[in-house]
């Protein structure tokens, strides 16, 4: 079934510095779209809007900086499209 996401949320540690870049995916790996990036500083790392997909979606999910890195969740809001 057809849906749009409205937006999502990284649960992750802050940190002093860098980023995240998250991405998706919804033909099983084959290429991924960027969906955007976040700031590891900010409180609330979220991304309004993602983009349409078919039926499932893949997240890739990528930190810039060279320190350990701690992520809970990603928290997505979606709306069928159908």
């Amino acid at each position: 079934r057809p849906f749009t996401i409205k937006s999502l949320r990284l649960v992750a540690d802050n940190q002093s510095s860098g980023s995240t870049l998250i991405e998706a995916s919804g033909d099983d790996y084959t290429s991924f779209q960027t969906l955007g990036t976040v700031s590891n500083t900010a409180s609330r790392k979220e991304l309004f809007g993602g983009g349409y997909f078919e039926d499932h979606v893949i997240f890739r999910v990528s930190n810039s900086d060279n320190l350990p890195w701690r992520g809970n969740s990603l928290v997505v809001q979606f709306e069928s499209a159908a």
